[in-house]
């Protein structure tokens, strides 16, 4: 089972650097393009400011998480809303985090971390990642961002080292508008 495991933490990797060598020389002539950001930083350095611009959804034990912003990424994907969030890794451990039962205005919709069931980005013992999820609009009738009303997601934490899951969060509500 542990190899199965690592085999879809393996093939999970291969398709992260896919979509990031996509984002970064993918076409930036899109509208609303906007580039996404992995910027980890020790979870020392966050002002009141910034704790005002991006409000704490989350947090137990494990992690903290933040709404930073919902946009578009036409160049990655015509059919889908990012969801951009900012997680604090509170263990000892590296952890992947991966969003499941998501949905838009209380339409279920998958994202692009449910296909596999796992997470895409690891995030260091005690520091912080901004992490976008590309949630899929199918046939919810959105066609932008600026549609999106309410998302809800959970979120399931997975120790990097052996994909083992620590938790999944209950399901958190973010109002956009």
């Amino acid at each position: 089972m542990k190899k199965v495991l690592k085999g879809i933490g393996v093939l999970i990797g291969i398709v992260v650097v896919i979509v990031l060598i996509g984002c970064i020389f993918g076409d930036k002539t899109a509208d609303n393009a906007t580039s996404l950001e992995y910027n980890t930083q020790s979870t020392e350095s966050t002002t009141e400011e910034q704790k005002q611009n991006n409000p704490l959804v989350y947090e137990d034990d494990n992690i903290s998480v933040s709404y930073i912003k919902c946009y578009d990424q036409k160049s990655i994907y015509d059919n889908a809303i990012f969801l951009q969030l900012e997680i604090v890794n509170k263990t000892d451990k590296t952890i992947v985090v991966g969003a499941f039962e998501t949905s838009i205005n209380d339409t279920m919709v998958q994202t692009s971390t449910d296909m596999v069931g796992q997470g895409s980005n690891a995030i260091s013992p005690n520091s912080k990642s901004q992490i976008p999820f590309a949630l899929f609009t199918g046939n919810t009738g959105i066609n932008s961002a600026s549609e999106a009303e309410k998302l809800a997601f959970k979120l399931r934490i997975y120790n990097k080292d052996d994909m083992i899951s620590i938790e999944d969060t209950p399901q958190i509500q973010v109002k956009v508008k």
